[in-house]
Order: C-alpha cells, then sequence, then structure tokens
C-alpha cells in the first residue's frame, strides 16, 4: 500500500479512504462494540431482507479487513504501472532496469515507516502511556475483552523493538512481542511485491499474459495461497488500465456501449448499493484478521470491482479525485501504520478521563470525535517524516546498490574471461 500511483488521483483518493476505513473500523471494535451488538440484535424483528440490507450498511463502514485488500491490490496496480507505461513505449531494457531498481528499494521503502511506528509504539510503552488493558476491565461485561486486552502486556525492549521493525514484520510475524499489531499485512505486502516483480519479469511482456493471470489463479487456490491473487488482480488491472486501446480495438461496439454507461447515475447508484451491502456482509466481525479462503476470495473480487468502478464511472472518479481524499492518500501509509498505537494509548486514556462524566456513548463519541483529527495530523507527520523520506533514501540505497553491482561486474570482466557479461551505466534508472 505504501507506494504512489502516479497521477491517477481517483485511485489515490480510494487508498485515502481504505485507510480512514481502518481508522474506524478500530475506533469502533475499542468505543461501540457493545453499542454495534446492540443495535444489530435490535433489527431482528425486521424481515429478513430488511434486516440483511440494513445490517450490512450498518457494517460496511467499519469493515477494517476489506481496506486491506485494497491495499493489496493497489499495491501491485502502482508498481506495475511504470512497467506496462514502458512496456508500450517499446523499452525492453528500461522495464529490466525498472523491475531491478524496484525491487532494491522495496523492502527498504516499507522498513522506514514501519520503523518509525513502531519506534513510536515503544515510546508510548516504555512511557506507560498504553490504556487499553485499562480500557478493557472499564468496557467490560459486553465487551470483547480479550481482543483489547491481548495488546501491549510485556515489558518494552528496544531491541526487540528493531529486531521487530528489521525481521519478524516482514519476514515472520510469529516474532513476538507486537509493537504495532496494525503491521501484520507487511509480510505479505513484500512478499506479493517481490512475486510481483518476479512474474512482470518472466510474462508480463507476451501477448499471451491473459490467460496466465487466470492459469495463476487455480495454482494459488490449489496451493492455498488465494491472498496472492489480489497482488494478480493488482497486475491484470493496470494491464487493462494501460492497454485498454487494444480491447477497444478488439471489440468496438462493446467498447463504444460501455463508454456510454460511464456517467450514468442509474447504473452508479445501485453498483454502489450492491458494493456497500457486500462490505459490510464481509465485515459483520469487525475485529477478526484472518478469514477462510471463501472469504478472502470473495474480498479480492470485490476490491477489485471497487477499482474498476472508481476508474469506470465518472462520478466517482470526479468525487475521489478531490482535494480531501487525494490529501487522504497521500498521507494512507503514514494514517495506517501510526493510529493504532495512539488509539490504545491516548484515545484510552481520555475515555477513560471522559466517560464517568458524560457516560459510555457521549463520551465514546467526543473521544473518536477527537481521536479523527488527531490521527489525521499524525499520519500527516509521519508522511513528512517516514513516509516522503523513505522514498528518498529508498532510492539512494537502490542507487547504490546498482552502482556496487556494475563494479563487481566490472571487476569480473577483467579478471575471469566471461564476455557475456555486460554491466550497465549506473546511472541508467529508467
Amino acid at each position: 500500500m505504501a507506494h504512489q500511483p502516479g497521477k491517477i488521483l481517483e485511485l489515490e483518493g480510494v487508498r485515502g479512504l481504505a485507510a480512514f476505513l481502518v481508522v474506524l473500523s478500530h475506533l469502533q471494535a475499542t468505543f461501540f462494540a457493545p453499542d454495534m451488538a446492540a443495535w444489530i440484535a435490535s433489527l431482528g424483528t425486521l424481515a429478513w431482507p430488511v434486516r440483511g440490507l440494513i445490517q450490512s450498511l450498518s457494517c460496511a463502514p467499519f469493515n477494517g479487513r476489506f481496506p486491506v485488500w485494497i491495499f493489496w491490490c493497489m499495491s501491485a496496480f502502482a508498481l506495475s504501472y511504470h512497467f506496462f507505461s514502458l512496456h508500450r513505449q517499446g523499452a525492453p531494457s528500461r522495464q529490466r532496469l525498472y523491475l531491478l531498481d524496484a525491487a532494491l528499494r522495496r523492502y527498504f521503502r516499507l522498513l522506514f515507516p514501519v520503523l518509525a511506528s513502531i519506534l513510536f509504539a515503544y515510546v508510548l510503552l516504555k512511557a506507560g502511556l498504553m490504556h487499553n488493558r485499562a480500557l478493557a476491565e472499564n468496557l467490560q461485561p459486553g465487551h470483547p475483552g480479550k481482543w483489547l486486552f491481548g495488546f501491549y502486556h510485556f515489558t518494552p525492549s528496544l531491541r526487540g523493538a528493531l529486531r521487530w521493525a528489521f525481521y519478524g514484520t516482514f519476514f515472520s510475524f510469529h516474532v513476538r512481542p507486537e509493537y504495532n499489531p496494525i503491521l501484520w499485512t507487511m509480510r505479505r505486502e513484500i512478499i506479493g511485491s517481490y512475486f510481483l516483480f518476479a512474474f512482470l519479469a518472466v510474462f508480463g511482456t507476451f501477448s499471451w499474459r491473459w490467460p496466465l493471470y487466470l492459469l495463476s489463479s487455480f495454482c494459488f487456490a490449489l496451493v492455498h495461497q488465494i491472498w496472492l491473487l489480489a497482488f494478480l488482480a493488482g497486475i491484470a488491472l493496470c494491464d487493462f488500465r494501460v492497454n485498454h486501446d487494444i480491447l477497444a480495438a478488439a471489440w468496438p461496439r462493446a467498447w463504444s456501449w460501455l463508454q456510454r454507461g460511464r456517467g450514468n447515475l442509474w447504473l452508479l447508484l445501485p453498483a454502489l448499493l450492491v458494493l456497500f451491502g457486500l462490505v459490510g456482509y464481509m465485515g459483520a466481525d469487525p475485529v477478526a484478521i484472518e478469514t477462510n479462503e471463501k472469504d478472502s476470495l470473495l474480498n479480492i473480487l470485490v476490491a477489485a470491482a471497487t477499482i474498476l468502478m472508481v476508474q469506470y464511472f465518472l462520478p466517482l472518479k470526479r468525487l475521489l479525485s478531490g482535494p480531501a481524499p487525494v490529501f487522504l492518500g497521500k498521507i494512507s501509509f503514514g494514517l495506517y501504520i501510526s493510529h493504532f498505537p495512539f488509539i490504545m494509548g491516548f484515545s484510552a486514556l481520555a475515555y477513560l478521563g471522559i466517560a464517568p462524566h458524560l457516560g459510555h456513548l457521549a463520551g465514546a463519541l467526543l473521544v473518536a470525535g477527537l481521536t479523527l483529527p488527531a490521527v489525521i495530523g499524525l499520519g500527516y507527520a509521519f508522511y513528512l517524516g517516514a513516509d516522503r523520506p523513505a522514498l528518498r533514501l529508498a532510492r539512494q540505497i537502490a542507487a547504490w546498490l546498482l552502482n556496487a553491482g556494475s563494479q563487481v561486474l566490472r571487476l569480473a570482466q577483467k579478471c575471469l574471461p566471461l564476455p557475456l557479461i555486460k554491466s550497465k551505466p549506473a546511472g541508467e534508472l529508467g
């Protein structure tokens, strides 16, 4: 989720709203879980179709799992975009160099913001500012206390925090303790990214790659790695975005018919209703992380459909290209990685101080209202202090590694009879 998809503003807006939904889901799970359960129970007297629709639409804004699938799809889209653009320009050497450069940058691009968020959580825990366990005791009965109780019940260690940042987050999420549980997505992010680089390097320029997308999907299903379909879907969506004129030329009548529906609100509104209903249906359990393969596949399909809808329907495209969604998209990675420790620390403390005077619901609403602008500001600070500098540092490290590799190849050419080795100039980064 950390790579920005160029100037495709509507997709930047999608990323921003997705990150905002993750924040809402954690606020709901932290402060409003019993209230949501009571609301769902009150719908029991309604007829099934009405009850199901209201329940799904009520849960949709608090489905914190679905945005993760959006992030993975859009990461693959963003990482593939330059590759397919170079392919249209007929620059195969620049394509290969782009993949190598992106692969060298990827770990460091993600590492520095992740490290900043873990150190942020470490400082809060070391200072005794994590109040999630006290909050869980205060909100029981009726609250999923085991969820809140499960965090930050260990003695902080700087060495342990650094180990979790550099290794555990990306390569073994079973490393404990967890300083920022929201980072469970990073392991799949890094694996999916390197799968993408390998897939594009081998198959990305083949004219028959479209059937291969489908074949690869079946292979992932057979080995029970459904989540990789999110990255495969992102590659296919990007391929379609960049090369849609080929399909338009192959099926001109169908393409013309599709173009006529782009501004049709009578198509957009039912599509949005179905989308929100599916998102709410998939988000019935607001604190669950892992899902079964059927749920994962449904999440991927809906995430891919969301990205297609945003690019297809012009009113939706214009709405999500506005200043507020695009700003949220710009800070989305910083918002995503920083909000959870803040809620477990400062928001929990604020509720414990306010609720005895205002009551549970009024206190929780006030704390949520104060938390949202606070975490947006925090996300912007992380964007300025960690996310944006990570882009520069990752590029510098990749350039240094490419230069070092070029020097090694030149040395090998001098010392060994390897006439087939040809090194690229270190500055040719495409």
